[in-house]
């Protein structure tokens, strides 16, 4: 029931707060923890997270982005960890992505990983 913009100001003033926040951090700040709703994390894993969510999720607002507008620096960041974590759940000798994934686009492929892109004829990736 509230207005875009007073949405669009809240959402500001948390950017503005977090990142003073880290702009302010000691080293011996970043090399602790934070807390997501998951649980414990490390600081360095957080602003990847948030990176993630930046990213990701302005495909979701309908606006017309999509994942071949995330940034180059994202797509090649995230993408490693997640072949990683896909490779990391295959049998042995078998975690090599299939062949169609390999020849997408890096944004495609990390979009694919993440359930948010479907290539036809190969099933889900099944990381979530």
């Amino acid at each position: 029931g509230r207005r875009a913009a007073e949405i669009v100001a809240d959402v500001r003033r948390s950017i503005y707060a977090l990142e003073g926040a880290w702009a302010t951090t000691s080293a011996v700040g970043w090399s602790g923890m934070g807390r997501t709703v998951s649980g414990e994390t490390s600081m360095p894993e957080l602003v990847l997270r948030r990176w993630r969510e930046a990213e990701v999720h302005r495909t979701d607002l309908g606006l017309g982005a999509t994942p071949d507008d995330w940034s180059p620096e994202y797509v090649r960041v995230d993408l490693e960890r997640w072949t990683m974590t896909w490779a990391s759940r295959r049998p042995m000798g078998l975690n090599t992505l299939p062949a169609e994934i390999l020849s997408l686009p890096p944004a495609r492929r990390l979009a694919w990983l993440m359930g948010r892109f479907d290539v036809p004829g190969i099933g889900a990736a099944g990381l979530w």
